[in-house]
């Protein structure tokens, strides 16, 4: 690992060690291609706790060029994120009003409970969960109040609903639209997702959320969320690692219950995993009296894969997957569970919206058959 990809590591965790900040300023004093660091702080998604650790070791050795580069990232971050949290609050607000529980996920919440600070995490988005029972409502609230969806309700009644774990949601001008995914179910990829989403929902706690009612996860939820979401990515990006690690170590966890939950609900390759990679990385047990873990087989580890092809670039939820019928499961939705990219690639009239069906497997199986032919597979 380069010196730049080494401090890149150190400074995307929330609270520098005493043995971190040392290696940290020993990084600093020597030569480092500055460029580069940046670069892969952006690529990362872990530019805003990268400047915020420089800032706090005062830009040691940082030359100004870079200094402002990275700087201006940040604040055109956290201006961003500063509108977020308005449409989030007030999403939440609509929501709470009308009886509707919500659970903002991910995100700015994360941000601001995990790292003290909504501008502290790269966000393009909301992302809300509600219970699936409530989720037909919510998203009427939320389109009688500004937001867009390209699907009608008859759509999204009998498909989205029956076949998606969330659908995505537009409102704002057109050069500040923002997104807004709502969720209902949890873990897509998994035969007890519907389990899974009651004993999440049976744990979640009144919580408020930037000054708007909501609900909160309970800390070993939480934590599954977030590992899941890390294991689906490949290679995942350090921004989720960093998270991984940083629940691991800074809440305070029941992982008896993580390691039930995660059998019960199918997840636990996944979750063992993801640990197992961020043990690696950040060099430091996910929690007391944790064990090794063997790296999974062909995995990708930060900072960057080497490039080619591998079929689990494209299916990155199969190699958490441990039975043949689960994986055929996976396959079968993704390539006839109607997505809204589908939409954004090609407009069809809501009268003609089955048709997303028999263009959706096309132009994957197109996609997929260029990239093996590509790769002289």
């Amino acid at each position: 690992m380069s010196p730049e990809d080494r401090l890149c590591l150190l400074l995307a965790q929330a609270q520098l060690s005493p043995q971190a900040r040392r290696e940290a300023s020993e990084l600093l004093a020597g030569p480092l291609l500055w460029n580069a660091l940046v670069e892969r702080a952006a690529q990362q998604q872990v530019f805003p706790l990268v400047y915020r650790h420089l800032r706090a070791l005062g830009f040691e050795g940082m030359p100004e060029p870079a200094r402002l580069e990275l700087k201006q990232a940040f604040d055109k971050n956290r201006l961003k994120n500063a509108l977020l949290v308005q449409q989030l609050a007030r999403v939440l607000q609509l929501l709470g009003d009308s009886g509707v529980r919500a659970i903002p996920l991910k995100g700015l919440a994360l941000a601001d409970s995990l790292y003290g600070s909504f501008a502290m995490r790269h966000t393009s988005d909301l992302d809300i969960l509600v219970p699936p029972g409530e989720a037909l409502r919510a998203r009427r609230l939320l389109i009688a109040n500004g937001y867009e969806s390209p699907f009608p309700e008859w759509f999204f009644r009998h498909c989205q609903f029956r076949t998606n774990p969330d659908c995505w949601l537009w409102a704002g001008e057109p050069r500040r639209r923002h997104l807004l995914e709502l969720h209902w179910r949890v873990l897509e990829h998994s035969s007890r997702d519907r389990e899974a989403t009651e004993d999440l929902w049976a744990e979640a706690r009144p919580q408020a959320c930037f000054g708007a009612p909501a609900y909160a996860l309970s800390a070993e939820w939480e934590f599954l969320c977030v590992a899941w979401h890390a294991s689906g990515e490949s290679p995942p990006l350090l921004k989720w690692l960093a998270d991984v690690h940083d629940l691991s170590v800074n809440r305070s966890i029941d992982w008896e219950k993580v390691g039930e939950k995660a059998e019960r609900f199918e997840v636990a390759g996944a979750v063992a995993n993801i640990l197992s990679i961020v043990e690696e990385l950040f060099e430091v047990p996910s929690h007391p009296g944790s064990s090794p873990r063997p790296l999974p087989p062909r995995v990708c580890l930060f900072p960057a894969p080497a490039e080619g092809f591998a079929t689990s670039s494209i299916f990155p939820a199969l190699r958490i997957m441990d039975s043949p019928a689960k994986k055929l499961r996976w396959l079968t939705r993704m390539l006839f569970v109607v997505r809204e990219e589908d939409e954004k690639l090609i407009h069809l009239p809501p009268s003609l919206s089955l048709l997303y069906y028999i263009l959706r497997p096309l132009r994957l199986l197109s996609q997929w058959g260029r990239r093996f032919l590509r790769a002289g597979l």
